[in-house]
Order: C-alpha cells, then sequence, then structure tokens
C-alpha cells in the first residue's frame, strides 16, 4: 500500500504591521523572499494545506485568506499571509486548514513559574536556558532570507527546544509547562492525522521548534511517509 504523505515546514514567525514605519520595505522583501519557497512547494503539488493556527480563529483565517486572493491585506501579516495563503490561491486549493490550540498566556504564566524555579533552585540549568534564549535571540537577528532559514541544515536541537526542555527540568512548575507543551503538540498532530488521511500530500507549516515533535509522532502512527521539507525544498 503506498501511504499518503505528509511534509512539515518550519518557518521562522513573522509580526508585520500595517502601521509601523517599515512596513513597506518588509512587505516587498518577504515577498520576494516568499516567492522562492513556494515556487519550490507548488512543484509538490500538496493537495492539502495546514498551518499552526489556532482552531477556535478559523474565521478569521477564512477572511484573512479571502483578503489575500484579492490582494486586499489584513492590519496584521504573519508568515502564513506571505507562504500558506499565497501557495493554495497558486495550487487552487479552497481553503488552509488550521491545526493549533494555542493557550498562549497558560504557557507563559507555566513558563515563568518554571525560570524562577530554576532561578532560585538551579543555577547551572538556569544559565543553560538563558545560554539557549541568547542563541534563539541570535538566531532570529541573523540577516538570512526566508528561504535559508527554512534550509539551512541544523544539528541537534535548536536553543528554543533546548529552552523548553530546560524548563520541563524545573520540578512541579517544569512538568506543568512540558504537559502543556506536550498536549499541544499532540493537538496539532491530531488534527493534522485526521486531515490528512483524506488527501495524497499534506503540507505543514508551523514553527520550527514543532516540527521534531509533530514529525514523530505522526510517523508513529505507521500511517504516513513523513517527507523531508529538505527534499522539496532544495
Amino acid at each position: 500500500m503506498t501511504l499518503k504523505e505528509i511534509c512539515i515546514v518550519g518557518t521562522p514567525h513573522i509580526r508585520l504591521d500595517q502601521g509601523s514605519n517599515t512596513f513597506k520595505q518588509s512587505y516587498e522583501k518577504y515577498i520576494e523572499e516568499s516567492s522562492i519557497i513556494i515556487e519550490k512547494i507548488a512543484q509538490y503539488s500538496p493537495d492539502l494545506i495546514t498551518i499552526e493556527w489556532d482552531t477556535r480563529e478559523s474565521l478569521r483565517l477564512k477572511k484573512e485568506f479571502k483578503q489575500i486572493i484579492n490582494q486586499q491585506l489584513p492590519h496584521l501579516l504573519n508568515e502564513h499571509h506571505f507562504i500558506a495563503m499565497p501557495l493554495a490561491h497558486q495550487l487552487g486549493l479552497s481553503e488552509v486548514l488550521p491545526i493549533d490550540f494555542n493557550q498562549m498566556q497558560t504557557r507563559k504564566i507555566r513558563a515563568s513559574f518554571a525560570d524562577e524555579y530554576l532561578e532560585n533552585a538551579d543555577e547551572k540549568l538556569y544559565q543553560y536556558m538563558n545560554n539557549a534564549k541568547n542563541k534563539h535571540q541570535l538566531s532570529k537577528n541573523q540577516p538570512t532570507t526566508l528561504y535559508e532559514k527554512l534550509t539551512e541544515h541544523k544539528e541537534g536541537p535548536i536553543p528554543l527546544e533546548q529552552v523548553f526542555a530546560i524548563r520541563s527540568l524545573a520540578d512541579s512548575p517544569g512538568i506543568a509547562f512540558a504537559l502543556e507543551w506536550s498536549e499541544r503538540n499532540h493537538i496539532m498532530a491530531t488534527n493534522i492525522i485526521k486531515a490528512a488521511l483524506n488527501h495524497e500530500r499534506t503540507i505543514v507549516f508551523t514553527g520550527m521548534s514543532h516540527v521534531r515533535f509533530l514529525e514523530f509522532i505522526i510517523e508513529s502512527t505507521g500511517l504516513f511517509k513523513v517527507i523531508p521539507s529538505q527534499d522539496i525544498l532544495k
């Protein structure tokens, strides 16, 4: 039996406000850079596109997808407005599917408790975590294109994975944080799997820290062939 395919593309998060002074320059830059990614993935001919977007905001997603199709810009733009939505439109797909369940405020509170615990109870682990945070910030500030960020080879965990893993070591606060993070990834994976069963080739756009978790969960079912994003984007 030929397995259906899923490819998970880890993308950097973009936050672009039309009210900012640098909007036009940044917008044109992202449009130019994302066009390369869109053309590469379009050659793979996916018949389903799913994104890290809260399922409780599905109506807003539909509205903003329609805006992108009609060349009207939402006030706030993210990576999905530059890559996933234009790609879906180019492929003639009628929707982009949300898969996330993001309890952001709760996660921030639990992360803060975990950080505070480590600072007071384990100075060495706390320093390791801060080093990983600094590496993450430096990686965000590197003058690399979107295409380069999506295709760069990564040895070992990325800094944000390290931050989350070290937080999970903070006894009870860390366990609470880790359980929520794990639950979120499992919800995303479940939403992907349920939708992808009805499609031949699925593309998932999500933050880079989710990629390895989602690949593992999806591969573990034995229901799909997980295609490395490098194979499509190269």
